[in-house]
């Protein structure tokens, strides 16, 4: 398998940690998480993180329903280890 790095911003991070967290989730279910953590995002925000998160192959989105359900499909020690590497 090659070798990926995920060069994510802050928010986009912070989005893929309410995934992490909470499991599978909703674009309005997920700013509901945020917005109790005392983050006031609009919708349209985060479904742009989520988009981009999506393109970046960090979560994939279940597209059967009326609303898109997105996941983790990158799991915290990865991104966690290649944050760390970057650094290095």
């Amino acid at each position: 398998m090659a070798k990926r790095d995920y060069m994510l911003g802050d928010a986009e991070l912070e989005v893929l940690k309410v995934l992490w967290d909470h499991g599978p989730l909703t674009v309005r279910e997920a700013m509901g998480i945020l917005q109790s953590a005392g983050r006031e995002l609009a919708y349209t925000t985060v479904l742009t993180m989520m988009t981009r998160l999506e393109a970046k192959g960090v979560v994939t989105a279940n597209k059967s329903g009326p609303a898109y359900v997105y996941r983790p499909k990158v799991s915290r020690e990865r991104v966690t280890r290649d944050r760390l590497q970057g650094l290095i």
